[in-house]
């Protein structure tokens, strides 16, 4: 009995050990893969900022159709069609004391607008007076605008008193004439009138305003013994050229220039209530060259002028504001006097380089009166600005 317990325990023991056996492997845990983090979506790459639309005007004290006024809108066109991201206009403010009523007219403007305004042909005794809220009772700026600034002298001129009568050589000779000129209250007769009166002649002339197409007509007819309006440009060859009207009709017949003495000049500028300074050139004798004209001689051909004359140096320029943007003024030099240079010049009817708007001068200027943006192009041009008077 004992034995055949001992038997089926021995033979459960080896069932057991078959049975677990034949019993397949645990399986091992399959490998977890690690979800991968969502990807952020990528932006869309960002548009270029655009500049920002910049409007300017040019004002001008001359006429609609004069050459003054034909330059603003040569100067606004090519900005319009060349320069993306301005847009010029031009606006004319012929009429007596006209930069007296543009620059009090700009500066009392909104700010936004003001900034970028440019006053165009300025001559440098209108610049003076307009700073200083100073000159004379009918061409007075009444109040100051020290915020005016220069930009470049596009004009360099020679100007004076012409007349038939070779016994009137200086403005003292004038005393009992009658002079001819543009109507007063505008600069031409300002600057006159601070020249006669340092001549002692003030009171003794009588003054008589009309326009360009009354000149010629005066000189012929002896109605005027002078005319303020003698006007010569100096091209880069060295020969002088007038405006046909009315230089052409007048310099049919020999025509002599008054001349302008260091002593007067010395005068004026010494002169307090004036509210300028002025400075003389010299047209050497017979360098204006002549256009033809049915008034020749042909067997007595004029000379012009007969000998060298010293008369007053007109210098006009193109002006901006204080708030005016330094990158503005700086663009626009670049623009018109370097990039587009030619046209530009063309446009003028003179040369316009860097080198000419520095270097022709304008009376009284110093270098705080120099607009930021002028000084840095004329500095990067490597150009000296003439802040000789």
């Amino acid at each position: 009995m004992k034995r055949w317990l001992i038997c089926v325990s021995v033979l459960a023991v080896v069932l057991i050990l078959v049975v677990a056996g034949c019993s397949p492997a645990p399986e091992e845990p399959a490998p977890v893969t690690p979800t991968p983090a969502p990807e952020e979506p990528t932006p869309a790459p960002e548009e270029p900022a655009q500049p920002e639309e910049i409007y300017l005007q040019f004002y001008s004290p001359a006429p609609v159709r004069s050459g003054a006024y034909k330059a603003i809108v040569a100067m606004g066109e090519m900005l319009n069609e060349k320069r993306p991201g301005i847009t010029a206009a031009w606006k004319s403010y012929a009429v007596p004391q006209s930069f007296n009523d543009a620059v009090g007219g700009i500066d009392s403007m909104d700010p936004e607008l003001k900034k970028n305004s440019f006053a165009w042909s300025m001559a440098s005794f209108d610049f003076s007076m307009a700073r200083d809220g100073a000159g004379p009772a009918d061409h007075n700026y009444v109040n100051k605008h020290p915020g005016l600034m220069w930009i470049g002298t596009v004009e360099s001129q020679a100007w004076g008193l012409v007349t038939y009568d070779p016994d009137i050589k200086t403005f003292k000779d004038l005393a009992g004439k009658t002079i001819g000129g543009t109507a007063p209250g505008g600069s031409p007769p300002t600057v006159l009138n601070a020249i006669l009166k340092a001549a002692g002649v003030l009171d003794q002339v009588t003054y008589k305003g009309g326009g360009p197409p009354d000149f010629g007509k005066w000189m012929q007819s002896g109605e005027i013994d002078a005319l303020n309006y003698g006007q010569a440009v100096e091209d880069e060859d060295g020969v002088w050229h007038t405006p046909p009207m009315p230089m052409g009709m007048i310099l049919g017949r020999q025509t002599y220039w008054v001349e302008l003495t260091q002593e007067t000049i010395d005068k004026v500028n010494a002169d307090p209530t004036v509210g300028f300074d002025i400075s003389s050139v010299t047209i050497p004798e017979g360098a204006i060259f002549l256009p033809p004209s049915p008034l020749h001689d042909p067997e007595n051909p004029t000379v012009n002028p007969p000998m060298d004359a010293t008369v007053l140096k007109w210098n006009n320029a193109l002006t901006a504001w204080d708030t005016t943007d330094e990158e503005l003024v700086y663009d626009l030099l670049k623009f018109f006097a370097v990039d587009n240079v030619e046209e530009w010049s063309e446009a003028m009817g003179s040369l316009q380089s860097p080198e000419l708007l520095a270097g022709r001068g304008y009376q009284g200027l110093t270098e705080d009166m120099i607009h930021p943006g002028a000084l840095r192009f004329y500095q990067e041009q490597g150009v000296e600005i003439n802040l000789e008077q």
